[in-house]
């Protein structure tokens, strides 16, 4: 017996079908008892959900391709302050004040909280910015 030909009715909920049947019948296959727990999205509903997957994972590509090269970038920019010597316009650049900050909050026993700071005022990953913290005297 096909779901759309069950005795007691349906509820729908949104893209998915929540059968009101007891599954236990007699009267219906393993095959309709599956059809029935996962949903039973109509062709319609099918296209729609695809329609609407297809360009969200399409999106989600694009943003981290765009991700990648704006930290590559970064890293080529930060590599030419450095260079120049404009350290001061560098995105891993910490200024004086921060330095000691960090450097307090290390002798004090709060490397966490030091490791936070350094991270609020610059652009360090946190394994980039812990290695900064341990480096200071």
């Amino acid at each position: 017996m096909p779901y759309n030909e069950l005795r007691k009715g349906e509820i729908r909920l949104g893209y998915f079908e929540v059968i009101q049947h007891d599954l236990m019948e007699e009267d219906i296959t393993l095959g309709e008892r599956i059809y029935i727990i996962y949903g039973g999205m109509s062709q319609m509903e099918s296209v729609v959900f695809g329609l609407l997957i297809i360009p969200g994972a399409l999106i989600f590509y694009e943003i981290s391709a765009l991700k990648k090269r704006v930290k590559s970038q970064e890293e080529r920019i930060n590599q030419l302050a450095k260079l120049t010597g404009y350290d001061n316009l560098s995105s891993y650049w910490v200024s004086d004040e921060v330095k000691d900050l960090a450097t307090h909050l290390k002798r004090t026993g709060k490397e966490v909280e030091a490791v936070k700071r350094i991270r609020e005022h610059t652009q360090m990953s946190l394994l980039e910015a812990k290695k900064y913290v341990d480096a200071l005297d």
